[in-house]
């Protein structure tokens, strides 16, 4: 199983313990160190109006930014690094099991972020550059090369891609150097007539080659961090657990 690119504002993905919801790589590692708040109390009143919806507050931020300041501190060498490794390296610096960064690098499970830049690791990045110049340098050209690589020399792929943006085009442009994907789920809430990439309907990816002409790619119109759990719940859920009782 390949990870989709995880576009830092756009992927969601959800954390072991109960009515929690992370978001992106940012959201993986604040919550490995602060607090997120329930759901039930996100908009509440604050000095100089309301906070903002799913983040992290207070000094349970300001912790988790000071501790991704040390990490980056940590990976940065050696320069350049790729957002990839970058990401890997930080995962494994995470050491928790609630992670899904820390999974992902201990089973050496790729995951590419070309907008990693964008957020709050992206200003502990620019504060960084001024304490340990030039501070870290990422190479995202290595990382295309390196999804592209993997797609050109699969023997079949498959897409599951949860919002858009950055993160659909990504992925649908790496199947684009292997004459398209075998397999693909679009699941998002955008219409093909704002004109977004999130809207292009799968068969837009067809026209240019992104999934093959044979394929039977499905777009399911809904929210990403309630679809996405029933899908996993009724497949790959489904496959584990028939696998781990036929070898009891």
């Amino acid at each position: 199983v390949r990870w989709v690119p995880m576009e830092e504002r756009d992927t969601f993905s959800i954390d072991a313990k109960p009515a929690r919801m992370v978001v992106g790589i940012e959201g993986q590692l604040l919550s490995q160190i602060s607090d997120v708040a329930s759901f039930l109390d996100e908009i509440h009143k604050k000095k100089g109006g309301l906070r903002e919806i799913g983040e992290v507050g207070g000094k349970s931020r300001k912790r988790g930014e000071e501790s991704t300041s040390v990490q980056i501190t940590y990976v940065q060498q050696p320069n350049p690094l790729t957002p990839s490794r970058m990401i890997e390296r930080m995962g494994l610096r995470v050491n928790n099991n609630s992670s899904v960064l820390f999974h992902a690098a201990k089973n050496g499970i790729p995951i590419f972020c070309p907008a990693l830049t964008d957020g709050s690791v992206g200003d502990m990045m620019f504060f960084h550059s001024y304490r340990k110049p030039p501070g870290i340098v990422l190479d995202i050209a290595r990382d295309l090369r390196r999804l592209n690589e993997m797609a050109m020399g699969a023997n079949n792929t498959g897409m599951i891609i949860l919002g858009g943006g950055v993160v659909k085009h990504h992925i649908c442009n790496a199947n684009l150097m292997r004459n398209g994907a075998d397999f693909s789920v679009f699941v998002n809430t955008a219409c093909d007539f704002d004109g977004s990439d999130a809207g292009a309907k799968p068969d837009e990816a067809i026209s240019w080659g992104k999934i093959k002409m044979d394929a039977e790619p499905v777009k399911v119109y809904g929210d990403a961090s309630f679809i996405f759990p029933l899908l996993v719940a009724e497949t790959f859920a489904v496959v584990s657990r028939n696998l781990s009782t036929s070898c009891v």
